[in-house]
């Protein structure tokens, strides 16, 4: 049972990104019922000035999630630089989320590096200066494959050479990020998932007492996951397919306005990150539906959005619940 800032909750599998404020609170509901689920805010999400989700920043967030529950993990996502809106050392976003009581910070220095020991370096440097801070932090290390890619020999050597820096410290460190070959384009996760690869990651992270963690879940079938889960992967990240569920029913309300809510979010590119290898050959229609599919959770709190929210309210929380039970019940069935 991990104890600390406030959070008693017993182990949990599945971590989800926040991309709205449905999603947090149905999170916070299904921690009450004994479905446990953690939260993982990204830079660019929840920031200490103001992120895009809800507008909330850090400390708005957290008192957001803990006026409705005491159980659910808060964990930044790729805390670190180069991950914010703009380009910066990462070290005040660290700071105010421990002065805000998250619960796990991911130490992702990851894109500022372009050797596998700078980015040993860089991440010992960012837990010392945590520890500096809050000396009962929980940390989560590594990265997705889409940012910097390891071997499981490369993955030994990070942890022993954290382990052997840290000494005592390195009991805060409780996740560690494992690789299987995918990562997302579009509405898929794609690449080529190699249970070989995520089994010998498996065997790294256990044989450091860690929990082995992979981002880039979403989109994933039942089967899909419990292969993961039969591996012995312990946690996955889910993030933008919940977006997208929230969006599609937000898509067919008669009283929705593509157009409106394409020019929105053509205006603002924040689906390129995302867009599929055969977008330019798509229809001008499905062009449309996909841009906004992609990117309309950047712009919920904007009209068109913002009413067609509140009047699928119910609806979209129940669509979010049934994914998140059915992605925890994976490992319940294995």
């Amino acid at each position: 049972m991990l104890s600390h800032n406030g959070c008693n909750v017993k182990h949990t599998n599945l971590f989800v990104g926040p991309m709205s404020k449905e999603i947090v609170e149905t999170v916070c509901e299904l921690s009450n019922q004994g479905i446990l689920v953690g939260l993982i805010p990204s830079r660019r999400q929840v920031t200490y000035d103001g992120g895009y989700v809800n507008n909330w920043d850090t400390g708005e967030f957290v008192k957001f999630v803990r006026s409705r529950t005491k159980l659910a993990l808060i964990v930044r996502d790729h805390g670190g630089p180069l991950q914010g809106k703009v380009p910066d050392d990462g070290l005040r976003e660290y700071e105010s989320d421990l002065r805000n009581g998250f619960n796990v910070i991911h130490i992702d220095p990851w894109k500022s590096v372009t050797s596998f020991d700078k980015g040993i370096e860089k991440t010992l440097e960012q837990i010392l200066f945590c520890l500096n801070i809050d000396k009962n932090i929980v940390f989560e290390v590594g990265t997705e494959e889409v940012i910097f890619a390891y071997d499981h020999h490369q993955f030994r050597k990070l942890l022993w050479r954290l382990k052997k820096a840290l000494g005592d410290s390195f009991k805060n460190v409780r996740y560690a990020v494992v690789q299987s070959g995918v990562r997302i384009m579009g509405i898929r996760n794609v690449g080529i998932f190699s249970k070989d690869r995520l089994e010998k990651m498996m065997d790294v992270a256990n044989d450091f007492g860690l929990k082995g963690k992979e981002h880039n879940g979403d989109y994933l079938n039942d089967c899909q996951i419990k292969t993961r889960v039969e591996s012995g992967l312990q946690c996955l990240n889910i993030a933008p397919e919940l977006g997208v569920i929230q969006t599609r029913i937000i898509m067919k309300n008669d009283g929705f306005d593509l157009d409106a809510a394409t020019e929105i979010c053509f205006r603002e590119k924040k689906y390129e990150k995302w867009l599929p290898s055969n977008f330019s050959g798509l229809a001008c229609d499905e062009k449309k539906r996909l841009i906004v599919e992609l990117s309309g959770h950047y712009h919920f709190t904007e009209e068109p959005f913002a009413k067609v929210i509140e009047a699928s309210k119910d609806e979209i929380k129940s669509a979010l619940r049934d994914r998140i039970v059915g992605i925890t019940n994976c490992w319940e069935q294995v």
